[in-house]
């Protein structure tokens, strides 16, 4: 008995100094589970009830056990109630009656006989095999704070996980009541195995009738064909006209067998708190350490946050990159359209193929006409150059704005998804109307083609008459000295006056002719000449173009520089103070998550000592039992 009290001593100690570091480790918590299930274990052991399950393989072992332990009456009433609740557990108390279900109602009656007539009537109790229910008693004998979990049967067990689990919880110790020749089934041999090997202690009840002819103990009854336990109690024979007399651990709350089974089932409830207690104290500090390393991350990445200048230097690669590409498709357009092949350089071509003999103009000499282009046409085709100049400058202007548009939203995209700012990139338009008047004002063309042409007037007609008639009479002369003489026929001379007038007018048209050819010749020159020139007006001023647009495209390429490099330092500086900031309120997070560390790291060997403590309570306890046992 003393070593039973020395038990008893050491687990109030061990149970009040964890009930102390659960409200440790639960302080500021809303609910303090671990603490009050500490203090319940105290509390139980106060009030030191006795819990048994009595496990009955048929009804009449049921009704006998019953009646031994209850009285008559309850037996009866067990057994009518039977195969509606699947576990009946009853609680004795000195002085009236009450039942509760398993949703926590409860009602309280002043006899038996009411309570047996409302739980018995079918409308009082829900219409459910699963249904748990409590009956408060008065004790009719000498059994004392004694609770009693009466299952239906084996194969309710079986089929129930949440009853195995709460009689284990609840009880150490098993009844099992069955007629010594009763043969186990297969179920009812497993359901018994499956109790036992959490139990401490089996005791079998056997009824039997004392007066009847043949009453016999087998020598390998169905209790010796279950697992062995670790305290096995002596059969008890439950004799049917002689009342069996209560075994002292059921009758006497301060029986060393009784007090030594409650400190066993409060210690092994009191083990796996403590085993909770250590694993929150282990998931405790695993959350700690992983915040501890978040916290280092952020720090070192904030540290690592500075002048970011590679992204600075990607901006100005990307910004000059772009406006490089800009100019070079400018240029290459430009190429393409004022070359001969391109659409400007066919305009210009069909344009001067279209110059006819109308379009020279006619200065008569005194013996040459001079040639060169007339006015007209000069301005003419000036018009037409400056009409070129600005279809290109507005085109050039048109694809430009779009450039730039297209480079300004790539830029800003990439700088809002580094930083989250979007810079403010503007730019004023391209002087387009300065730009073509200044080209406009450039065209000049200075033409250096001087052509003539032969001035012919009267005498030059007579001698081209006389050059015909001239011929006449060489071939008179060449005759005569071939001997045939015509010199002295009348009709030589009507000849040659003739000719020499048909001659004369035939030079109205044949010099027409002539003149004709001459100038058509002199158009397809000065056509080449006009053309030449023109191209290379054309291609100076397009490059004064490309020139005067390339200066604009690194004015805003210097602009944009500027306005890129001003909102990324200010982004950096506002980073570097928030980074800054973090910092220190990380530093200060890392100060106090190693002193909450520290804290649950000191918790750790009381924790320890206290598994070290229960686990011992636990084999004092059963060697104290094993020593009762036998003794």
């Amino acid at each position: 008995m003393a070593r039973t009290q020395q038990i008893e001593n050491h687990f109030r100690q061990t149970v009040s100094d964890a009930r102390n570091l659960a409200a440790t480790l639960e302080q500021g918590q809303a609910e303090m589970p671990l603490a009050e299930h500490f203090g319940s274990l105290i509390q139980s052991l106060d009030r030191r009830p006795f819990s048994v399950t009595l496990l009955c393989l048929d009804k009449p072992s049921r009704e006998r056990v019953l009646k031994w332990l209850y009285g008559h009456q309850f037996a009866v009433f067990s057994l009518q109630i039977s195969g509606q609740i699947g576990l009946l557990e009853v609680q004795l108390k000195d002085k009236g009656y009450a039942v509760e279900n398993s949703s926590g109602s409860r009602q309280e009656f002043d006899t038996w006989e009411e309570l047996v007539q409302v739980v018995g009537d079918p409308s009082g109790m829900t219409d459910s095999s699963g249904q748990e229910l409590t009956l408060v008693t008065e004790r009719v004998n000498d059994l004392k704070n004694l609770n009693l979990l009466l299952p239906d049967s084996t194969k309710f067990v079986q089929e129930s996980p949440a009853l195995l689990t709460r009689i284990l919880r609840e009880t150490n110790i098993l009844m099992v009541a069955g007629h010594p020749h009763y043969a186990l089934s297969e179920i009812e041999r497993g359901v018994i195995n499956d109790l036992m090997a959490e139990m401490e202690g089996f005791w079998p009840l056997l009824p039997v009738d004392e007066l009847a002819e043949e009453v016999s103990i087998p020598e390998n009854g169905w209790w010796q064909q279950v697992a062995r336990p670790k305290i096995n109690l002596p059969p008890k024979l439950i004799t049917t006209h002689v009342e069996a007399e209560l075994p002292g651990f059921l009758t006497s709350p301060e029986n060393a067998l009784r007090q030594t089974l409650q400190l066993l089932l409060l210690g092994r409830k009191a083990e796996t708190a403590v085993e909770a207690v250590n694993e929150r104290l282990s998931q405790e500090l695993r959350q700690l350490e992983s915040r501890k390393k978040r916290e280092a991350r952020k720090t070192q990445t904030s540290a690592a946050l500075g002048n970011d200048m590679g992204f600075a230097s990607q901006l100005r690669n990307h910004l000059g990159d772009g406006v490089s590409d800009i100019n070079k498709s400018l240029q290459e357009k430009a190429r393409r359209n004022d070359t001969g092949t391109g659409n400007a350089g066919q305009q210009l071509k069909q344009f001067i193929d279209s110059m006819h003999i109308d379009d020279l103009a006619m200065e008569k000499g005194y013996k040459s006409i001079k040639l060169s282009l007339s006015n007209k046409y000069q301005e003419s085709l000036t018009r037409f150059l400056r009409d070129a100049l600005k279809n290109g400058v507005k085109r050039d202007a048109e694809m430009l704005n779009s450039e730039l548009d297209s480079l300004k939203r790539s830029l800003s995209n990439e700088f809002k998804s580094k930083t989250g700012v979007e810079p403010v990139l503007e730019f004023d338009p391209l002087n387009r109307d300065g730009l073509i008047d200044d080209l406009a004002s450039s065209v000049n063309l200075e033409m250096r083609y001087q052509g003539e042409m032969p001035k012919r007037g009267f005498f030059q007609r007579l001698g081209e008459a006389r050059r015909a008639a001239f011929v006449i009479l060489m071939s008179v002369s060449l005759l005569a000295m071939m001997g045939i003489n015509l010199r002295d026929n009348p009709l030589i001379g009507v000849i040659i006056f003739f000719v020499f007038v048909g001659a004369f007018v035939f030079t109205y048209y044949g010099w027409k002719r002539e003149d004709e050819e001459r100038l058509e010749k002199e158009v397809s020159r000065v056509r080449e000449e006009v053309l030449g020139s023109s191209r290379r007006l054309l291609g100076e001023l397009t490059r004064e173009k490309q020139s005067r647009i390339g200066d604009f495209l690194e004015r805003i390429k210097k602009q944009w520089q500027l306005v890129l490099d001003r909102t990324l330092q200010d982004w950096q500086q506002r980073e570097r103070q928030t980074s800054e900031k973090q910092s220190h309120q990380s530093r200060q997070r890392l100060a106090n998550i190693d002193t909450l560390i520290n804290q649950w790291q000191r918790q750790q060997l009381p924790a320890q000592k206290l598994q070290g403590n229960v686990s011992k309570i636990v084999s004092d306890c059963r060697a104290q039992l094993e020593m009762l046992v036998d003794a």
